[in-house]
């Protein structure tokens, strides 16, 4: 779990349109022992903690344990610097149905957008 360790939530910010939508800004720990292999001088965040937080922000915001289990769709496009950006933001679009839910999620640094996904988790995960 990287939620309070690598990264704290905000806040939430809602959408009063669309129940299905809302957005996350998080802070980054940039003094966390990942980037002291990642990278030693140049720290950036690993790709799959940039997966990790979409999931545990989602959990947090759905008050529901999730697994991941399909992610066909996962675009890096930009790296996150914790020194450069010591915040993100993460959009969510979700459609709940039964016990999967589907996703698509988005982040971006104070440049641009560092990754795009579409997802697709379970209900009950470990």
């Amino acid at each position: 779990m990287l939620n309070k360790d690598f990264f704290k939530i905000i806040e939430f910010i809602e959408n009063d349109d669309n129940v299905n939508q809302f957005a996350a800004r998080i802070e980054l720990n940039a003094g966390h022992d990942i980037f002291k292999g990642h990278f030693p001088g140049e720290p950036i965040v690993p790709g799959v903690c940039l997966l990790q937080m979409a999931k545990e922000i989602l959990e947090e915001r759905l008050k529901v344990k999730l697994q991941l289990i399909k992610a066909p769709n996962v675009k890096y496009l930009s790296i996150v610097n914790p020194d450069v950006d010591p915040a993100i933001e993460y959009q969510f679009q979700v459609n709940r149905l039964e016990q999967q839910i589907t996703a698509d999620i988005s982040a971006k640094n104070h440049e641009a957008v560092c990754i795009k996904m579409k997802v697709v988790y379970v209900e009950g995960g470990a």
